[in-house]
């Protein structure tokens, strides 16, 4: 009779096989280093079309703000109350 743990591990082992590939350290670091590189030279980017935007939509310094609007305020007496 065959165990049913190695029946599944033989069935596992066909399937997905033996051995696998180990990476060499050197390539992994690389890619790693690559990637975070990659990342923060993005955010130095996002950072500056987000700075660029904000300063372009800014207002010369030669030109005055809008003046506003007086409010007008109107006070109206009410009728004493009797006590």
């Amino acid at each position: 009779m065959v165990d049913p743990e190695e029946a599944i591990k033989r069935k596992l082992d066909e399937i997905v096989g033996t051995q696998y590939d180990s990476i060499n350290d050197k390539i992994a670091l690389r890619k790693r280093l690559v990637k975070w590189f990659a990342g923060a030279i993005f955010a130095i980017a996002a950072v500056s079309v987000i700075v660029y935007v904000i300063e372009s939509h800014r207002l010369p310094r030669d030109v005055p703000p809008r003046a506003a609007k007086p409010v007008v305020i109107q006070i109206v007496p009410t009728t004493p109350r009797s006590p």
